[in-house]
Parts: structure tokens; C-alpha cells; sequence
């Protein structure tokens, strides 16, 4: 009977061990640069073998496993920041022309804005691409990102949060924005848990569990 429960147990650490570095991780989301479909304290979970197979240790990938698509929300890591983990959305693939003015998007010149302001508080509008996709972008400031024209080299990606008021410095704009595909490390699939972030010392914290984004796909 002991030995019955040591097999079970160690087949049950190689499992959780195959999940955490080939299939599943999850991950805390610490700001509102993908908002409104990611808010500050969603837990998503990411598909680490999306993109590529990472043998458990090494940074370098050893197998492509799959090509992200314009609309994917990945997680990423981007040389200049030091090894750091980020979330953004695929705009733009190999040999696409990207440009953003005052927040609004547009690829090979043309924009992929569907809609009309949804929210005229919160200026957010929907997106899409080919296939079907949208989601809603949100810019609330004045004026809104803007990024000149710029050609995607052969080899990486160009990503953008969906919060579209989000400036960053004149020299970082593009640069933060190009990212090889080398460096992608899964595609988000869904929010498992999401908690109102910040310290309430009136609230406890199941009242701050927003169950309404549980479970939701990305």
C-alpha cells in the first residue's frame, strides 16, 4: 500500500512538473497597459507552448511550435528590460506597415478600427482583424499614443497594449514595440481569478474578487 501511494505521488509531481514548463502558467497582471481586456489583479493562464518548446532552464527555444497571429495576447520578454516579463496584443506580422495616430491603429495604411466610440467617457473603441477578432481599445488621454510608420522585419512582431493613452518616451516608442519572436514565452488563453487590487482595510478579500471576469477567455 506505501508503495502504491509513493508511485502515485511521484507520478503526480511529473505532472504538475510537465504542466508548469511545457502547457500551463499563470501569471498576475500589475497594471492597465492591456485594459479593459486585462485589468490590474487578473491571474491569467498562459499557453507556454503556443510559439515555441523551451527545455525547462534554457532561454534559448529548441522546436517552433506555431506562428502568433495578428490579435494574439502575448506574454513576452524584451532585451532592453532586463529579462522582465510583458503583456501585449499582436498587431502586426513580418513585412506588415504599422502606424498609430492619437491611439487609432493602422496596418498597411489602413486603419482597423470598426466602430464608433463605444464609451465616449472613456473614448474606447473596437478593433479587428481578418477572421473575425475585435476587442475594444481605450485611450483616455490627450493626445494618445502615436508611433510613425514603421515596416515589421523579417523575424518579429509588433505589439501594442490595448490601453491606447499610454505614451512612452519618443526614442522608446518603436523599439519597446519590435519584438523577435524568439523572446515570446506563451499566448494568454483565459483570467482564472481576478481581485480588486490596492489595500482596503474595510473590505475583505473575497468582497474583492470580481467574479464577473473569472474564467473569461482573452
Amino acid at each position: 500500500m506505501c508503495r502504491d501511494y509513493g508511485l502515485a505521488i511521484s507520478v503526480a509531481v511529473v505532472v504538475a512538473f510537465l504542466i508548469r514548463f511545457f502547457l500551463l502558467e499563470a501569471y498576475r497582471v500589475p497594471s492597465t497597459v492591456m485594459s479593459p481586456a486585462l485589468m490590474p489583479g487578473d491571474t491569467i493562464f498562459v499557453f507556454k507552448s503556443a510559439y515555441w518548446l523551451r527545455l525547462p532552464g534554457a532561454e534559448a527555444p529548441v522546436m517552433s511550435l506555431g506562428e502568433a497571429k495578428r490579435g494574439d495576447v502575448v506574454i513576452y520578454t524584451h532585451p532592453l528590460e532586463g529579462g522582465a516579463d510583458f503583456v501585449r496584443r499582436v498587431v502586426g506580422l513580418p513585412g506588415d506597415r504599422v502606424e498609430v495616430r492619437n491611439g487609432t491603429l493602422y496596418l498597411n495604411e489602413r486603419t482597423v478600427r470598426l466602430v464608433g466610440a463605444q464609451d465616449p467617457d472613456a473614448q474606447c473603441d473596437a478593433e479587428g482583424f481578418s477572421g473575425g477578432l475585435t476587442y475594444r481599445v481605450c485611450s483616455t488621454g490627450e493626445p494618445g499614443l502615436s508611433i510613425p510608420p514603421t515596416l515589421v522585419p523579417e523575424g518579429q512582431i509588433f505589439v501594442l497594449g490595448d490601453d491606447r493613452s499610454i505614451v512612452l518616451n519618443e526614442p522608446r516608442r518603436v523599439i519597446s514595440s519590435l519584438v523577435s519572436i524568439k523572446y515570446l514565452r506563451g499566448k494568454v488563453l483565459w483570467i482564472w481569478l481576478s481581485v480588486e487590487p490596492g489595500k482596503h482595510a474595510d473590505r475583505s478579500w473575497f468582497s474583492r474578487i470580481r467574479f464577473d471576469r473569472m474564467f473569461r477567455r482573452v
